[in-house]
């Protein structure tokens, strides 16, 4: 099993400790490749892959919410396991 397949193993049996919750913005999208950054607001930059998008889609400058992994990729510090679109703080109530 790949290490991306061990965690979801590892978080669908309750094993969330590891992970981040974070909110950034889209930085890079390369749709070919199917790979992209996100910038957090404290600036760090998060790689990830098409299959953490919750829709398989994004856009440079989308506001995100990324459950983020510690684990480095290539030359990122970390990896976000999920990507899901921000709801605006101005929607709230």
């Amino acid at each position: 099993m790949d290490k991306l397949g061990d965690l979801r193993g590892r978080v669908a049996q309750g094993h969330r400790e590891r992970l981040d919750m974070k909110r950034g913005i889209v930085w890079r999208w390369n749709p070919a490749k199917g790979t992209g950054v996100v910038r957090t607001d404290p600036g760090t930059l998060v790689w990830f892959h098409i299959s953490a998008l919750d829709d398989g889609t994004a856009d440079i400058g989308m506001p995100v919410d990324i459950e983020v992994d510690p684990t480095p990729q290539g030359s990122f510090s970390c990896r976000a396991f999920h990507v899901t679109r921000s709801i605006p703080a101005s929607w709230h109530n």
